[in-house]
């Protein structure tokens, strides 16, 4: 029986659905090599280019070659083998130690579901979403290849869709592959990452690996109260979830966690932003034209004068700096109508909030022109918001200086509403770089493409810092199996049926 290469090497991952690179960059900061990553988002895929391909053995970027759904797992199990990287069996894990998941998220979210289901005409649309699907290519690379371990990303909605639980869907499938599963929710805040955003992990390790406790996740590090609504919020019950890991078997005495990372240690640091402010005067009306969300017209600057906190000394020096001591892509979007809006909110308002404001500064304006101090007559469409007050109150949103930042999303590509500074004096959205560190990125890491999607690569990542945690447990555990690769056939013949060549012809288990 052959014995699979041990941690005597830099253990190495693959990166399936890369994104911009927060897995891997965490994952990289753990201890792994990433030797192979996928992308199909040209600016995502131009982004891991330029920060993090230096050492991939198999790769594909772009609509082609990045696209998981065109690629076939025995092929790329073939030019992994090229390379000298083994493909396992169901019996002894192969050469490659990782391989690290996200399918695409929107179609098992919560949010955009409406919009779905509205388009496709019918009520259960998104569970037909094709991007619910690429999940099971993963699996399928994952036999091809089968690594010592599989952790598996996505939102909280892939517990309960149309009333199924996807993560237990897909841990049936590892199973059934020959991997032992576990799968929980962990908050990006608990490991120091500076926003309170919820993910469900699928962890699975090789039956082939003598692993003494069966897969477990990384320690709560950092006290956090969870939002309004989150699942981490209280241990939940199994409700016959063979997999489901209850938060109280992640570990962490309350009594020993760290306070959380606030907006205010995480983005302090860096400088004012108030050029937007030159162009506009206090009506909201323009008086200086050429105001643009374009990086070349906004070149890197000095952090600010002050001994930084711990996070933000982390985010200046933990990725090699092409820069170093300057912060990039710090610039907010051009929304002369609503500058004065956010200035006006207070922490914590939302859309509801900032209507009020709007209104009565359109107050304060009307009366400014019956007095002959405004020369125009104001309009209420120069001042206050067109959008419903129903069901769009979470859309604006000002940040607490004192508090974890609440979850980004993807939608910062479309506005940053969501994320509004909590500085008063520089009455705007989040910057790019404000958001890459609200998400755990390091300044000198590079985001390609326009504003939009710069916003759009940060929403949709991994958390480095999470990443990391993950990464590092994985290692520990990873340690504990020992110098020799040890298999046991006749357990593994009872859960892994058939031989390798009908394993190909699975097929697995989707919600019809």
């Amino acid at each position: 029986m052959r014995k699979a290469r041990t941690l005597a090497h830099k253990p190495v991952m693959i990166d399936l659905f890369a994104g911009a690179g927060g897995m891997s960059l965490g994952l990289e900061k753990s201890g792994f090599k990433a030797i192979g990553a996928f992308e199909w988002n040209p600016e995502a895929a131009a982004t891991y280019n330029v920060n993090l391909a230096k050492d991939l053995v198999v790769s594909g970027f772009g609509p082609g070659e990045g696209d998981i759904s065109k690629i076939h797992p025995y092929k790329l199990a073939k030019q992994l083998q090229d390379k000298g990287y083994k493909s396992g069996d169901r019996h002894v894990p192969g050469d490659v130690d990782l391989i690290a998941a996200g399918p695409p998220c929107q179609g098992f979210s919560r949010v955009g579901r409406g919009k779905l289901n509205n388009l496709a005409g019918r009520v259960d649309a998104f569970r037909h979403d094709p991007r619910n699907q690429l999940y099971r290519r993963a699996l399928e690379i994952v036999e091809a290849v089968r690594p010592k371990v599989v952790l598996l990303e996505n939102v909280p909605g892939i517990l309960h869709l149309k009333g199924n639980n996807m993560a237990e869907v897909i841990s049936k499938a590892l199973e059934d592959l020959g991997y032992r599963v576990r799968y929980t929710i962990l908050n990006a805040a608990w490991y120091g990452v500076p926003q309170t955003r919820e993910r469900v992990f699928i962890l699975g390790f090789h039956r082939g690996l003598v692993l003494p406790h069966g897969p477990r996740f990384p320690e709560i590090r950092h006290r956090v109260q969870a939002p309004r609504g989150g699942l981490t919020s209280s241990d939940l019950a199994n409700d016959g979830w063979r997999y489901y890991l209850p938060l109280s078997g992640i570990g962490g005495s309350d009594r020993n966690l760290l306070p959380p990372i606030t907006v205010a240690e995480a983005i302090s640091d860096l400088p004012h932003f108030r050029k937007h402010l030159e162009h506009v005067d206090p009506w909201g009306n323009t008086i200086l034209k050429g105001y643009k969300s374009l990086r070349a017209l906004h070149p890197p600057v000095a952090y600010r004068r002050g001994r930084p906190t711990a996070y933000q000394e982390l985010m200046r020096t933990w990725f090699e700096a092409p820069t170093p001591g300057l912060v990039t892509d710090h610039f907010c979007r051009w929304v002369p109508r609503d500058f004065w809006t956010f200035a006006w909110m207070e922490s914590g308002h939302n859309y509801l909030d900032a209507l009020k404001v709007a209104e009565k500064r359109y107050q304060v304006a009307k009366k400014a022109f019956a007095n002959g101090e405004l020369g125009r007559k104001p309009i209420p469409k120069e001042f206050i918001p067109p959008y419903s007050d129903e069901g769009f109150h979470e859309k604006w949103r000002k940040l607490y200086r004192d508090r974890p930042s609440w979850t980004l999303t993807a939608h910062l590509g479309k506005d940053t509403y969501s994320h509004i500074h909590y500085d008063s004096t520089q009455a705007r959205a989040i910057t790019p770089r404000e958001a890459a560190r609200l998400q755990s990125f390091p300044d000198s890491f590079s985001f390609q493409g326009n504003a939009g999607d710069m916003y759009r690569q940060i929403g949709n990542a991994v958390p480095p810092l999470l990443a990391r945690a993950l990464g590092e447990c994985i290692l520990e555990q990873l340690k504990e199996v020992g110098k020799d690769v040890v298999a046991d056939s006749q357990r593994l013949q009872a859960k892994v049926k058939g031989s390798r060549s009908s394993a190909r012809q699975q097929k697995y288990p989707i919600i019809a």
